[in-house]
Parts: structure tokens; sequence; C-alpha cells
């Protein structure tokens, strides 16, 4: 989601927040704080692991 703390969407603010209570601000972009989230760059706080599967036809 994102704080809608600027004039324009472009000065929102990323903020996280797990099923738990506990939630966070990214600096970054939404697609990059998931890419990082996903890849293990960002530090997680209260979400669960990505843990990525293959399917194979």
């Amino acid at each position: 989601m994102w704080s809608t703390t600027g004039d324009t969407p472009q000065d929102w603010i990323v903020t996280v927040a797990s099923r738990g209570g506990v939630w966070w601000h990214y600096s970054g972009g939404a697609v990059q704080c998931l890419a990082e989230y996903c890849d293990g760059t960002v530090e997680p706080w209260a979400l669960p692991p990505v843990v990525p599967e293959v399917n194979r036809c």
C-alpha cells in the first residue's frame, strides 16, 4: 500500500504491512520493493519468506 503524504502519487511512500500488524516504509518504488522482497535483498521484517518453486510440464 502507499502512504499518501505527498501532492502526487510520485511523492507517495510505499508502506508494507503484515497480517500481524507490523508495518514499515520502503524508500524505493513498489515494483523495486517487490523485486527485492522476492530476491531476498530487502529485509522482510514480519512478512513470510518467498520460496520460489519451479513446475515443469
